[in-house]
């Protein structure tokens, strides 16, 4: 079973390397370029890591983490900040 690791950036430069790095460790990424949509996916299919980006808009990275941490089912899922 391939772990799927949600990456949230905006720049898309940024999201496509990160991409190409986490298939090279083995990994299933799920690329996402805004927050909203970020949280939608997280909540109907969470993954095994999240990788977020601080600085997008409408909604920045604090606030995506802030309502992963308030949804049960997602409250210990772990988060890298960048």
């Amino acid at each position: 079973m391939v772990h799927k690791i949600l990456i949230v950036e905006d720049d898309q430069p940024i999201l496509d390397l990160m991409d190409l790095l986490i298939r090279k460790l083995g990994y299933e990424p799920v690329l996402i370029a805004n927050g909203f949509e970020a949280l939608d996916i997280a909540r109907r299919d969470p993954p095994a890591l999240i990788l977020l980006d601080i600085m997008m808009m409408p909604i920045n990275g604090w606030e995506v983490l802030e309502k992963l941490r308030s949804e049960e089912k997602l409250k210990k899922t772990p988060v890298i900040i960048f």
